[in-house]
């Protein structure tokens, strides 16, 4: 039996830690629609306002895969992956915005994002979907190359 252990670490902490986390492909496909997606943005918007240092953004469950360097996410992948949504989103309204040191900033969200390799440059997300989401979630969050006419609401 695998040795299971719970810890309370940040979000911070899952995408600093140099490891990827990856959507096995049983896993079920990004599914928050607009009702889960205000509500956790009301939560955020909450915290923000009422100045709280914590917020539990609810429990998720890991195990390893190969290596101790890959990490499979049995449950919060949605959390998760709407969180890294959320930061490209940010990111891709600084781009357009004249805020002091915007570069420094979207580089900063970048690296929370994705591992950039410092020979190719090429971009590798800290956060791999499955089969059906990965090309839109790299198109959107790793490229910010957003369709406007594929996006429902």
């Amino acid at each position: 039996m695998e040795n299971i252990r719970a810890n309370s670490i940040t979000i911070g902490d899952i995408l600093n830690d140099g490891r990827i986390y990856e959507v096995p492909q049983f896993q079920r496909s990004y599914s928050w629609e607009e009702n889960q997606i205000k509500d956790f943005w009301n939560d955020l918007v909450n915290v923000y306002e009422t100045k709280e240092k914590n917020y539990f953004i609810g429990s998720m469950v890991f195990t390893y895969s190969d290596s101790e360097k890959k990490v499979r996410v049995l449950d919060g992948q949605q959390r998760l992956a709407t969180i890294l949504l959320l930061l490209a989103a940010l990111r891709d309204v600084l781009k357009n915005s004249k805020i002091e040191k915007k570069e420094d900033r979207i580089d900063e969200i970048n690296r929370v994002i994705f591992f950039r390799d410092i020979v190719t440059i090429d971009r590798y997300p800290k956060l791999e979907m499955n089969r059906e989401d990965k090309e839109f979630y790299k198109s959107v969050v790793i490229d910010g190359e957003i369709d406007k006419n594929k996006i429902i609401c």
